[in-house]
Parts: C-alpha cells; sequence; structure tokens
C-alpha cells in the first residue's frame, strides 16, 4: 500500500482557504483483487466579500462511505467492497450583522449537492436557509439562539425539517470553549 499525503493552508487578507489530500493506492501481489487508488479530499474556502458582513463559504469533501449508510463511517480497515466515493460540494452565501457591541448574526442560505461515484447509491440535494444570533452577557459569556431550515430532495423522495434552538456559550480559555443547545427538530 502507497498512501500519499498532501494539504496546504493560507489565511490572509480577505480569503481564507484549507486543503487536505490523501491517497490510497493499494497493489495485490498475488492478483486476488483488482489494484485500487482511492482518494480523500478536504476543501473549505471562506471569501470576506464585503467588509466583514457579507461572506462566501464554500467546501467539498470527496471520500470513501459505507454503500449501506446504516453501518456508519467507513474506516481505513473496511474492505473497499462495501465502500463507495461520495462528493459532498456546499456552497453557502450569508451575511453577519452586528447588533451594538453585544449583537451579531448569521443569516444565509446554504446549497449542499451529494453525489457517488456507485450510480447504485442515490444522489441528493440539500437547501437550508438558516438565522443564528449571539448575545454576549461578558466577555467569556453569550447566550444562543436559532432557527433553520432544510429540504433534501433525492430521486425517491422529499424531506423537510425544521430545527430550532436556544442555549449558552462560555469560553473558559483562550482556545476553549463549551456550548449547550436544546430545541425541538420537527
Amino acid at each position: 500500500a502507497l498512501r500519499p499525503a498532501l494539504s496546504y493552508k493560507n489565511e490572509g487578507g480577505r480569503l481564507e482557504f484549507d486543503a487536505a489530500y490523501r491517497g490510497d493506492y493499494r497493489y495485490y501481489a498475488r492478483q486476488t483483487r483488482d489494484e485500487e487508488f482511492n482518494h480523500d479530499l478536504r476543501a473549505h474556502a471562506l471569501l470576506d466579500a464585503m467588509d466583514s458582513f457579507l461572506f462566501l463559504e464554500a467546501s467539498d469533501v470527496y471520500r470513501l462511505v459505507n454503500r449501506d449508510r446504516t453501518l456508519g463511517d467507513a474506516s481505513e480497515d473496511d474492505g473497499t467492497t462495501r465502500l463507495g466515493q461520495q462528493t459532498m460540494l456546499t456552497i453557502s452565501p450569508y451575511i453577519a450583522p452586528r447588533f451594538g457591541e453585544r449583537g451579531s448574526a448569521r443569516i444565509g442560505y446554504a446549497l449542499s449537492n451529494i453525489w457517488y461515484d456507485d450510480e447504485d447509491m442515490d444522489s441528493k440535494d440539500i437547501h437550508r436557509g438558516f438565522g443564528d444570533g449571539e448575545y454576549g452577557l461578558s466577555s467569556t459569556a453569550a447566550l444562543l439562539g436559532g432557527y433553520s431550515y432544510t429540504v433534501e430532495v433525492s430521486e425517491d423522495e422529499t424531506v423537510d425539517r425544521h430545527i430550532v434552538y436556544a442555549g449558552g456559550r462560555y469560553a473558559y480559555s483562550e482556545n476553549g470553549e463549551v456550548f449547550a443547545k436544546i430545541g425541538p427538530h420537527f
């Protein structure tokens, strides 16, 4: 087995970009199986399009997943006969208005397109509108609240979902925080 990997990160100016690639080439010396070359790519970009108010976020994840979704996430130890390559491309424009010194929000839309190399697996589109708010109680504590509406469209069905939540966040150190959210999903 040969496993090349490459990563890149850029944080500067108005564009942040982060990408990581890992390949997995397997050659079977006794020819018991065909050789395999699988890929894992995770890329994320965030563009500050207008003075920390209007943003455009994009991500792409290309990875191996179980053909049987009830088995959960795939691991390196799984045999590739049960796995398929999945691509999930997401584009999300949103605004981030501020309300005085303590209040902020994030309001936007996200479109995710999920498809597979295996034609037997169902591709789908996910449309999500969202609004999240935060009100700072102090330099370390804040109240949270939000709502999202999601529609998942596949060849066989359409599913919609509402999520409402309220909660709080506490920053216990410079690089650490805990948060809790509670609310219905319907």
